[in-house]
């Protein structure tokens, strides 16, 4: 076949659920004949589409992580621009506010 292949795994990203994709050492030894003839431009697509992938997948993971740590930082950004003035807790939504003050509520509980 004589097709390389850096990263195997973009391959299978691909075509998931495809038997019959097999490489070895960096060659790409077998190829389903259910799927377009394969090319070296194909390979080499896949693979940059599947870095790009990778790197979205963490930039996914790295922005779940910040919203874990994020809700508590508004809530007190929320708690010093109402004890400034600059807003009324009556300014945000009823659902925000209800959030807020059971939160509030909890966090009191706590540190007792």
């Amino acid at each position: 076949m004589g097709i390389t292949v850096n990263n195997p795994e973009a391959l299978s990203w691909k075509h998931p659920n495809i038997g019959g994709i097999c490489t070895k050492a960096g060659v790409v030894t077998s190829w389903p004949e259910s799927l377009p003839e394969l090319t070296q431009s194909d390979v080499d697509t896949w693979e940059v589409e599947y870095a790009a992938h990778l790197v979205n997948e963490q930039v996914k993971a790295d922005v779940a992580e910040t919203d874990k740590v994020m809700p508590r930082s508004t809530e007190d950004l929320i708690d010093v621009l109402v004890s400034k003035g600059t807003i009324a807790l009556t300014d945000l939504p009823q659902k925000t506010q209800d959030v807020l003050t059971d939160k509030k509520s909890k966090r009191n509980k706590v540190k007792k």
